[in-house]
Parts: structure tokens; C-alpha cells; sequence
């Protein structure tokens, strides 16, 4: 769009005073503040009582594939990893398999 000119909203002084940024969270330079959450996590083997509370990570074909690696979990062939915050339930998954390329382990999810 040639021509097209962009209104900047007046930038005011918030929080620290070093920093200009709108009420958006947009500064002067362009970049937008994002906030620092921390969340404590537990890493820890998933198991199948954790699957109904797995939903949001697809389908229920892809709760099915993830069944399927828990038994090779049981086998040894791969370890599959649930991060889970004070609640217990899982909010991020990681599996690594052992069996991909002899003797190296291959992170196929995180």
C-alpha cells in the first residue's frame, strides 16, 4: 500500500520509568513486553491412568498411538515423559526412543 501512513499511539511512561510502551505492551522500539510466568514442573514417566487427561494433545487415534508407545515404554524400547505442574497432570509431553539408531537415544517429542 504506497501512501498508507500508520498512526503510532502516543507511547506513555509505565512501569519501571526506563521504558516507553502503550497500554498494549508495545514500546517505542516496536517489541512487545511479554510477561515471565514460572511454574514449578515435575519430569515424570507417563503412564496410562494419565491418558484421559491427555485429551488436549489430539484425537482419539492419537491417544491410541500414545498407548502404543507406553507398551514399548514397558519394554524398554522408549521412555515416554510427562511434565506436569503441582495438580499432577500432564501439561507437556517428551518421549525418547532407544531403538531408532543403535546405540544412540532419539528425542522424538518435546
Amino acid at each position: 500500500m504506497a501512501g498508507a501512513e500508520t498512526t503510532v499511539p502516543e507511547l506513555k511512561s509505565y512501569g519501571d520509568g526506563q521504558r516507553r510502551f502503550d497500554r498494549a505492551g508495545l514500546t517505542s522500539a516496536g517489541v512487545v513486553l511479554m510477561a515471565e510466568v514460572v511454574l514449578p514442573l515435575t519430569i515424570r514417566d507417563l503412564s496410562r491412568e494419565d491418558l484421559p487427561a491427555c485429551a488436549w494433545t489430539g484425537p482419539e487415534t492419537h491417544l491410541a498411538t500414545i498407548a502404543a508407545a507406553l507398551d514399548r515404554a514397558e519394554r524398554g524400547e522408549v521412555e515416554y515423559l510427562a511434565a506436569c505442574p503441582r495438580s499432577g497432570l500432564p501439561v507437556g509431553l517428551g518421549a525418547i526412543d532407544y531403538t531408532r539408531t543403535p546405540g544412540t537415544a532419539t528425542l522424538w517429542m518435546l
